[in-house]
């Protein structure tokens, strides 16, 4: 059976509210796909689910770019005494138990209403679940997305997957940095307007006028694709290194009010500088080509 069959028996099921079938099949499609990323062998079954669907639900809940098998989901929950990320939670609890014994053990719940994380756009949450293991059945739309919108899959979903690469042959990280010195600003803004840049990738940012980036960038504001935690971040300049800044307090503070992006999604001139100075530094390429 393909991963994408597996996808749609899956929502069969959950349209029918036959939640646990769906989850089954679910924890099935996950594992497949793990398996096109880190093969067996020389990859353990559970390091490879884990390690997969650790970076697709970072990437499905708080919107990071990540590649497939890269980062963790940062989604933590207290279980039995200690704290594990929900990955492994959902390997071993829900994937092993229903796999194996056909059900789930008695501590361990899967119920409308509770569980679910309401964070989009943070880094991460701390789950405390007592002394029950409970996810909500909304965790299926999740996880459904994790594979559904994995570069794995993306033939079988008819789905293209773009990365941002540096030019030069530099890293993402020296990138930033020198951005971020050059403006003056923290690293943090400039991967916000490394995500501005992105979604606007069908764009030719350097030949846009002002009022042409200004209008895209307000339409990535009110689509969703940079939320209000974007906004905020960027409604401050935040000079970068004060030990290092040899200018009196008050000009490093008056400095640090000017913001790059206005409350209602607005580019200022020095916003506008530092989103063509990001994209000018990435080029975006097609994954697998």
């Amino acid at each position: 059976m393909h991963i994408k069959q597996q996808i749609d028996d899956a929502i069969f099921l959950f349209e029918n509210k036959r939640y646990q079938g769906c989850l089954s099949l679910v924890m099935l499609a996950i594992g497949a796909s793990s398996k096109k990323v880190f093969p067996y062998p020389p990859h353990r079954d559970n390091y490879a689910f884990e390690q997969f669907l650790g970076s697709r639900i970072a990437s499905v809940l708080w919107g990071h770019r990540l590649g497939d098998g890269v980062g963790n989901s940062r989604v933590m929950f207290t279980f039995r005494g200690e704290d594990h990320l929900i990955e492994h939670i959902l390997y071993k609890y829900y994937r092993c138990a229903l796999v194996h014994e056909g059900e789930l053990p008695n501590d361990v719940i899967f119920s409308p209403s509770v569980g679910m994380p309401e964070s989009p756009g943070s880094q991460g949450v701390l789950v405390a679940s007592g002394s029950n293991m409970v996810l909500d059945y909304n965790w299926l739309e999740v996880l459904i997305r994790c594979v559904t919108h994995a570069e794995c899959n993306g033939d079988e979903f008819g789905i293209e997957h773009f990365r941002d690469v540096p030019v030069d042959g530099k890293t993402a990280e020296q990138v930033i940095d020198e951005v971020a010195r050059r403006h003056d600003t923290s690293p943090g803004r400039v991967e916000i307007m490394r995500d501005a840049a992105y979604h606007l990738r069908r764009l030719e940012i350097k030949n846009l006028s002002v009022d042409e980036l200004q209008a895209a960038f307000k339409e990535c504001v009110r689509s969703g694709l940079l939320n209000a935690g974007c906004v905020t971040g960027l409604g401050r300049k935040s000079t970068y290194r004060y030990p290092e800044d040899q200018r009196t307090f008050l000009e490093r503070f008056e400095v640090s009010k000017t913001a790059f992006c206005l409350t209602d999604g607005s580019l200022t001139e020095i916003g506008d500088a530092l989103l063509r100075d990001v994209a000018s530094n990435f080029v975006i390429q097609k994954v697998g080509s």
